[in-house]
């Protein structure tokens, strides 16, 4: 498959581990079948523990996606996703390595519309 200028430069901006918007705050965890809830913040709806981190996201299919992850010791972090010229944003899958660092699988669609593939490195000391 053949991918135009446009967004293949967003799939090689993104394995750059382009993100913006990053905040911290310390909750307590629970998990619970299906749904994983944080003491004093949103329901992580989908949310799954991968590698070191429980694992969610928010607004998936828009502009700016929200990465949500939260440690053992109940820090959690929302993280969104940015990538220049794209329109739409969608994340397939999330995966945590034992350092803190965060892998993100998707696509980006830009305006004419154009689909691009990506993969994300999001750099533990963020």
């Amino acid at each position: 498959m053949r991918y135009p200028g446009a967004l293949a430069c967003v799939a090689l901006t993104a394995i750059a581990g382009l993100a913006s918007g990053q905040t911290a705050a310390r909750h307590g965890a629970l998990v619970e079948e299906r749904m994983a809830y944080v003491s004093g913040g949103a329901p992580l709806r989908g949310g799954r523990w991968n590698g070191s981190r429980l694992l969610s996201r928010d607004l998936n299919g828009t502009k700016s996606p929200i990465i949500i992850a939260v440690d053992d010791t109940g820090l959690r972090e929302e993280i969104t996703l940015e990538l220049p010229g794209a329109a739409m944003i969608a994340i397939h899958d999330l995966a945590a390595g034992p350092d803190g660092a965060i892998v993100v699988a998707g696509h980006g669609v830009n305006d004419t519309p154009r689909f691009a593939p990506f993969l994300a490195v999001i750099s533990p000391d963020r």
